[in-house]
Order: structure tokens, then C-alpha cells, then sequence
């Protein structure tokens, strides 16, 4: 049997509750699930067949029904210190980034130290979930917005070292800048599973058709550097043209001509209008069953020698597959389908903020 042990710490709080969805709790089926989702990014390129047939084997699966060949399991060697949301108007970035958790007055939690331990009797399946729990610490997070700054953690030790290519500890890399460290692993990664860079769009987030960025802008406190990113976000998107007039129009008229460019960021998408008497329009996939897409612009704060970084991942996937539809509503005007916007939207954000290096 094969064993890896990763101690660890959480960077930003979690937004996680036990199986009573209401308790704070750190549990394996979270870090499972957040593996599986960087795992198919890695290995996105593979037909999809073989994908289903090789993640069952790894992480367990129903059809047909599979154990998982790679147990995990966690343990918190400190008690679980609860986060209580800052203020609002002395942290407009970091409420923007977690608004949800606002607006539902969620507690998070920070565990300084806990121990995530992965097992196998297939050494090649232990090392493909240790790859997928290298991305998932460097540029994934767990939880309630972990795609925007929550849930981020760090990996501080490892047991042992089962392959050379992908180091942990960053901290053993004193000559290394942040970003030769992540391109160098990246390389790495790339020449493991045979990941050639793509531009095309792909129905799920897929590593090789991804693009990484760091802001090589140090903070010393991460939530520094989650308002710093999240008030970029803020201001990037706020009052955006042509979108905030776009659906201004539709309320007053029902005419809309124009895709509305930010639902490239995620949906739902609320809009209110002061000017219009709080009037609004909310942007749904259309899907009664599935009105949520989740967003293909990953926030998070990453952890380099003392020092936290924003780190965006953006990848090139579709909202949502490609015969779905975006729909707009409002109680003053009939529902109607509008056009997919395309990507261009994050990659204007990423390219106006200051001092942010692309990764190779």
C-alpha cells in the first residue's frame, strides 16, 4: 500500500459545512470533488469515454458502479477557528468576491494545520491524484466561492517525495521567482500528460486550452490581497459598456440587439437600476433545471516564500453546452433569448491590471 501525507494550511477562510450543512467542517468528499474537477482539466484532451472510464478508476464512480482506487482522508490538528466576515464598507473587494456569503451572513473558518492523506495499492493512480492535488493547491481552492479567493490553502510539507517532478514546498526553491517556480512545474505537468496548448473552445474547463496569470504584486496579508484583486474585479465590471445599457434598454422596451458581455464571467447575472426606481433583470441559462454556469475565471491567492499573489486561471470553455440558450427577464418585460457572449470579456479584466506576468 502507498501512502502520501500533506500537512497543510488554509491561506483564506472556507465556506464549508459538514454533512449537516450547517456545521463548519473540513471533509475528504470536498477535497474528492475539487479533485475530480482538476483532474478532467488535466486530462481534458483524452476522448471522453476514456476520461469517464479513468476517473472512476481513480475517484470511484455509478456507471458502472467503482470504488475509488485512491483514498483520502483528513484530519484538522488544530480546532477549527471561525471567520466572521469584515466589514462591508471598509472591504469593498473582498465583499464583492464573496457576496453570497454576505448576503446569507455566512460564517467561514480557517485550520491552520491539517493533514490530507491520500492511499493506494496502484502507485501510477496515486501519482495522477497527487498531480490533480498540485493544481488544485496552486490554482484551485475548495468550497463556497472558491472561485473567487475562498477556500484557498497552502501545501506546507509532504510526507514523502513519490516523484520529482512536482515539488510542494516552494519554500525549497530559494533562487526560484514565483514565476519559474509555477512555469517550471507547469512544464513539467504538460510533458507528463502530453498537454499541447490549444485555442479552442472546449465544452469544460480544460487545462490545455487554459491560460494562467500571476500579479507579481506581493502582499503580506492574504486578504490584502483578495480586496486588492476583488476591487479590480469591482471596478472592471461595474457599470461595463455596452452591457449596462444594453440591459437598461431591454426594461424600458424589450428591445435587446446585443449579447450581454459579462455573463461570460458566470451566471446568474442580476442587474438594478437606481435610475429606473430600483428596477432590474436577472440573465439565466435558459435551462429550468441547470440556471447556473460556473465561472471559467478562477481568483485565487497564492502563497510564495512569506508572500501572497493573486492568481488568475482563465480557461477557454463554453458557458454551458453549445444548444443551450441565455435568457433575460425582468418583471416589466417578456423573457427572452439572447446571443452567447464570447471570451474577450476576461481577457480585457486580465490584461488591465497592473504589473500581471502570463505563465507559459
Amino acid at each position: 500500500m502507498e501512502k502520501i501525507i500533506f500537512e497543510c494550511e488554509t491561506i483564506t477562510p472556507m465556506f464549508l459545512a459538514g454533512a449537516d450543512g450547517v456545521t463548519p467542517e473540513l471533509r475528504a468528499p470536498s477535497i474528492k470533488g475539487a479533485l475530480r474537477f482538476w483532474w478532467r482539466a488535466m486530462n481534458g484532451h483524452l476522448k471522453l469515454d476514456n476520461l469517464r472510464n479513468q476517473e472512476s478508476e481513480i475517484f470511484g464512480g455509478t456507471n458502472p458502479a467503482r470504488r475509488s482506487a485512491v483514498s483520502i482522508k483528513v484530519k484538522s490538528h488544530d480546532r477549527i477557528e471561525p471567520f466572521r466576515l469584515p466589514r462591508q464598507d471598509r472591504n469593498p473587494g473582498l465583499a464583492y468576491l464573496w457576496y453570497s456569503n454576505y448576503l446569507n451572513n455566512r460564517e467561514g473558518f480557517h485550520v491552520r494545520n491539517f493533514r490530507i492523506e491520500f492511499q493506494s495499492n496502484n502507485l501510477n493512480l496515486l501519482l495522477q491524484a497527487t498531480d490533480a492535488f498540485w493544481l488544485l493547491q496552486t490554482f484551485g481552492a475548495i468550497g463556497t466561492r472558491s472561485r473567487r479567493c475562498a477556500g484557498n490553502f497552502t501545501v506546507n510539507s509532504v510526507s514523502k517525495t513519490i516523484t520529482d517532478e512536482i515539488i510542494f514546498d516552494p519554500r525549497t526553491n530559494d533562487n526560484m521567482s514565483y514565476e519559474q517556480f509555477l512555469n517550471d512545474r507547469l512544464s513539467s505537468l504538460s510533458s507528463r500528460y502530453k498537454i499541447e496548448k490549444s485555442v479552442t473552445t472546449t465544452n469544460f474547463p480544460v487545462l490545455a486550452s487554459s491560460m494562467q496569470y500571476i500579479v507579481n504584486t506581493e502582499f503580506s496579508d492574504p486578504l490584502k490581497a483578495v480586496e486588492y484583486i476583488g476591487s479590480e474585479f469591482q471596478q472592471f465590471r461595474s457599470r461595463y459598456q455596452p452591457d449596462y445599457s444594453t440591459v437598461k434598454q431591454y426594461i424600458q422596451n424589450g428591445d435587446i440587439n446585443s449579447p450581454v458581455e459579462k455573463a461570460a464571467f458566470g451566471l446568474p447575472l442580476s442587474y438594478r437600476y437606481r435610475s429606473l426606481e430600483g428596477k432590474g433583470a436577472q440573465i439565466n441559462t435558459g435551462d429550468k433545471d441547470q440556471n447556473r454556469s460556473a465561472s471559467s475565471l478562477i481568483l485565487k491567492i497564492g502563497y510564495y516564500h512569506n508572500h501572497y499573489y493573486p492568481i488568475i486561471t482563465n480557461f477557454n470553455s463554453d458557458l454551458f453546452f453549445s444548444d443551450d440558450s441565455i435568457e433575460i427577464s425582468s418583471r416589466e418585460q417578456k423573457n427572452v433569448n439572447i446571443s452567447k457572449p464570447n471570451s474577450q470579456i476576461k481577457n480585457a479584466f486580465i490584461n488591465q491590471l497592473s504589473n500581471v506576468i502570463e505563465l507559459s
